[in-house]
């Protein structure tokens, strides 16, 4: 779900132009007066409009240093009626790039405005190529979510929307199916936002205990700095069940509105490290209104403290291989490459020209050789092929759980 700014007037009586300003969807409507005022039915007034509508509602002008009111005397003597919707288009497009707002855009039926540089000038840090490869193509899914538990025993979740509702018998099968897992890897990288519901639904997975995670703040007034008091917001635990050991969790620049809240609630909960780049904001509630031949319709906003230029990753040091702001260590997801021996000793970069053993090869109690691990000796095979699992005491990193089809190991030499 989007919230959206709409400003809308007519050109010439032909084209409708709309401005859209993409922020937290956040599920909750605030009561406030609609003014209502008139403006030209030309290229002049809307700008008028257009201005009018950010300088009354948008809510980081302060946090970002911005004289909306010197912008305002820097565009206008740039439009006269006897320009083209095209010319119109472009300066209405880059006044509001002067907000540096990736979530602020200006379309119509022949373009896009944006100012995107927040992620465009930047590496995506995100490879569908190598996420591919990891999940292969009989994944899980359910919610919403793809899944599926790495050879290393790592669990791995990717979440590309919080569009749809988190459904609390799914998320509980899903905890359910990691419980054997050394750890947890979640990849909301891309994530364009949805349901703050559903973020705070996952999210609610990860404490046992109720924890503060941020504050509100309500739209007063039309002055930049007309905000109420902050107000607490707060996370309850779910009373389904609840992930208990270490989660890593990837972002990008392109994690925004709910995705960017998630990140917030989920950076105050216990065993959770951020990974990757600065998500990319959204923190707030928008406005609407309506500007068909000469009329505006507005509403009180609200902002949130995950603030518009999103949050920062947790600085991570690998003992195998370097990270990347991809959350990429040796050229994988990470998690295995933060593992070392009960001496101290790191895991050990994997060996390209290990062959490993079909999966058929291997029964309780022989001896083996993983290709990071190194030996080791099987307790248990459980399951059916192709989703055999062993439980596997390696001589230095102790005991794991391994899904045998991707498991890269072999009978140990006689």
């Amino acid at each position: 779900m989007m919230i959206k700014t709409n400003i809308l007037h007519s050109i010439g009586g032909k084209k409708a132009w709309t401005a859209l300003l993409v922020v937290l969807p956040l599920c909750l409507f605030l009561a406030s007066c609609v003014d209502e005022d008139e403006y030209a039915d030309n290229p002049k007034g809307n700008l008028e409009a257009l201005w009018h509508i950010m300088d009354e509602h948008y809510c980081f002008f302060g946090e970002k240093n911005i004289d909306w009111n010197a912008i305002y005397e820097k565009y206008r003597v740039r439009v006269d009626d006897g320009m083209t919707e095209l010319q119109l288009f472009e300066v209405l497009s880059s006044m509001l790039g002067e907000l540096r707002d990736g979530h602020v855009n200006l379309y119509t039926s022949f373009d896009y405005g944006r100012n995107w540089s927040w992620h465009e000038d930047y590496p995506s840090n995100f490879s569908d190529t190598l996420q591919r490869r990891y999940l292969g193509t009989d994944y899980k899914i359910a919610t919403g979510m793809r899944y599926r538990i790495l050879d290393d025993n790592v669990g791995y979740i990717y979440l590309g929307s919080f569009s749809g509702t988190m459904g609390a018998g799914n998320l509980d099968d899903i905890m359910s199916y990691f419980l054997t897992c050394n750890g947890l890897i979640l990849d909301i990288r891309d994530n364009s936002g949805g349901l703050v519901t559903s973020a705070e639904e996952l999210a609610a997975r990860f404490t046992n205990t109720e924890i503060p995670v941020g504050y509100l703040q309500h739209k007063t007034g039309k002055g930049h700095n007309d905000f109420s008091d902050m107000e607490e917001q707060r996370l309850k635990p779910s009373k389904g069940i609840r992930w208990q050991k270490r989660v890593m969790l990837l972002t990008n620049r392109q994690v925004f509105s709910a995705a960017n809240e998630f990140v917030k609630y989920m950076k105050q909960c216990p065993n959770v490290t951020v990974v990757g780049d600065h998500t990319g904001g959204g923190a707030g509630l928008p406005t609407d209104g309506v500007a068909a031949r000469g009329r505006v319709n507005g509403r009180g906003p609200l902002r949130s403290s995950g603030r518009d230029e999103g949050h920062s990753p947790e600085p991570l040091w690998w003992q195998s291989g370097s990270a990347t702001p991809g959350g990429h260590a040796s050229g994988r997801p990470m998690g295995a490459a933060s593992v070392t021996s009960a001496s101290g000793r790191p895991l050990p970069p994997a060996d390209p020209n290990f062959i490993p053993s079909p999966m058929t090869d291997f029964k309780a109690g022989q001896r083996i050789e993983h290709n990071r691990f190194g030996f080791g000796e099987i307790l248990e095979i459980t399951g059916k092929v192709p989703e055999l699992k062993a439980r596997v005491r390696f001589d230095e990193f102790g005991e794991k759980l391994l899904l045998l089809k991707y498991a890269k190991m072999r009978p140990a030499e006689k």
